[in-house]
């Protein structure tokens, strides 16, 4: 099956700086990552190690700090230049899911354009995506060194169900813990009239322990919209302490991806 170019192309292959081959579904993983803090630009960088990416949304309430090993990838070459690429993640997730998950993604920054090809040879199909300069993106945020006092370490579908319960009867959510309770870890949400609870017994941590008293309160909104992007089964890292942010640490594609959430809180009127 030839592969169909969305641009008239030359007969001399482009000389790439970096081009690597991927499955759709492992790329799309990365990117949805990034998106679910509401970042729609970012910037890829491209070592030796693989891809990394740390974004912020808009509103300046969530972050990522999302990595892609090379190993996620069939092919990888080039990426000792340690380029700097942005990119919308809207237009490669649209141009990846051309195909199916399990499809093949060849992609390559071309040197001359400075535009990064996407090929599926499944499909037949290629794009030339126009990046977009990494100086006019929104700069990087620091990660900010803070001592949690709590970390737990539970299964995906627990932060699910209490996002769920507590986006039924408000808009926001309260993590807590109590080192005197049993179960002492708890989501919460409170309404106008109704208040619901999602409580995780210590035989349902994977690990870790919250150990310490904490109680932060974050919008159920932007809790909504990370836990989206983890399998029920996923094992989540969640470092907590009062009126701090929430830092969620996981995996991916096998574990050759990580990266961490990081939501900040609603400070309470005193």
């Amino acid at each position: 099956m030839s592969v169909t170019k969305t641009k008239q192309q030359s007969d001399d292959e482009p000389a790439y700086s970096f081009e690597a081959t991927v499955s759709a579904d492992v790329l799309d993983d990365y990117l949805e990552r990034i998106e679910a803090v509401g970042a729609e630009e970012c910037k890829i960088h491209i070592d030796d190690d693989g891809f990394w990416t740390r974004a912020v949304g808009p509103s300046n309430v969530c972050m990522a700090d999302v990595s892609l090993g090379s190993v996620a990838f069939e092919s990888y070459s080039g990426g000792n230049d340690d380029a700097v690429i942005g990119l919308s993640t809207e237009r490669l997730r649209e141009m990846i899911g051309v195909g199916s998950g399990s499809d093949l993604v060849h992609i390559g920054l071309d040197a001359e354009t400075r535009m990064l090809d996407v090929s599926l040879p499944g499909p037949g199909v290629a794009f030339d995506l126009a990046l977009i300069d990494p100086d006019s993106i929104r700069q990087e945020p620091d990660i900010p060194e803070i001592d949690f006092p709590v970390e737990v370490v539970f299964e995906a579908e627990w932060l699910q169900r209490g996002a769920k319960v507590a986006d039924m009867v408000g808009d926001h959510v309260t993590f807590a813990t109590d080192a005197d309770a049993d179960p002492n870890f708890a989501m919460s949400g409170e309404g106008d009239i109704d208040t619901g609870t999602t409580r995780i017994d210590e035989e349902d941590l994977v690990g870790g322990t919250a150990a310490g008293d904490a109680e932060s309160i974050y919008s159920i909104d932007y809790l909504k919209a990370l836990v989206k992007v983890f399998d029920t089964d996923d094992e989540l890292t969640v470092e907590l302490g009062t009126e701090l942010p929430t830092k969620i640490h996981f995996e991916f594609a096998d574990g050759s991806g990580e990266g961490t959430f990081m939501i900040a809180p609603r400070i309470q009127q005193r």
